[in-house]
């Protein structure tokens, strides 16, 4: 637009947060990465309850605790975390790193 300011196009991203977890976006959609709490909020391309997200798992219900070699599917974005901690967050998703 001029000096100051700039008008970026955007796509798809993929990442990979050293060896705790790699993503993959079939869409461009918003991703919140919060450092200094370890997590990763991915907005998602349908609704997700945590219910679904619960049978995604293969679980009755969804665990507090963190799962180990998470993989998940998800409507706009594919995601593998070594150890981590998931919540459905109405058309998004929270994923809490862990150790």
């Amino acid at each position: 637009m001029d000096a100051e300011r700039t008008i970026y196009g955007q796509i798809p991203m993929r990442g990979q947060l050293g060896s705790a977890a790699t993503f993959q976006q079939e869409r461009v959609a918003p991703i919140l990465v919060d450092t200094r709490a370890k997590t990763l909020q991915f907005a998602l391309a349908a609704p997700l309850t945590t219910a679904a997200l619960a049978r995604l798992l293969g679980r009755p219900a969804l665990p507090r605790e963190p799962i180990d070699g998470l993989e998940l599917a998800l409507p706009g974005v594919t995601l593998q975390a070594r150890r981590a901690v998931v919540e459905a967050a109405g058309q998004g998703l929270l994923v809490k790193l862990a150790r």
